[in-house]
């Protein structure tokens, strides 16, 4: 997205990812074409998990070139060029999702816990010139 300013163009980009579809394969009883893709979610979940742990034990080496949507979050996660990343998360509250209801929210307790330095530093100009 373009947007004209005083001072220029500003340039903006929105990715929107669905990851519906991360529940058990034992419990769901896909097959086929539908089990290839839920396998292939959970698998970019387990990267993008990796990912936020090692971002918030501020490791060096991410593993964002290990799935696409990985490699499609990665300039959000790191705060590379001012940009961001903003979790939803949906919950079944059903107690026979207790478990994975539980895993959910604590790897969005993690992504919480993340700071970029370099988003920070990115937003300090604007702060300062709002106050």
């Amino acid at each position: 997205m373009l947007t004209e300013t005083e001072g220029g163009v500003r340039v903006s980009c929105v990715r929107l990812c669905d990851l519906a579809g991360c529940e058990r394969a034992r419990r769901t009883r896909n097959t086929g074409a539908r089990m290839a893709e839920s396998r292939a979610i959970n698998s970019s979940l387990h990267v993008l998990e990796r990912c936020l742990h090692t971002l918030r034990r501020r490791g060096r080496c991410v593993p964002y070139r290990e799935s696409k949507l990985t490699r499609l979050l990665g300039a959000g996660l790191s705060g590379a060029k001012g940009e961001a990343v903003s979790m939803v998360v949906t919950l079944n509250p059903a107690p026979k999702y207790a478990q994975e209801t539980k895993h959910v929210l604590q790897l969005a307790a993690v992504a919480k816990d993340i700071h970029s330095d370099s988003l920070e530093q990115s937003l300090r100009p604007l702060l300062i010139n709002a106050t």
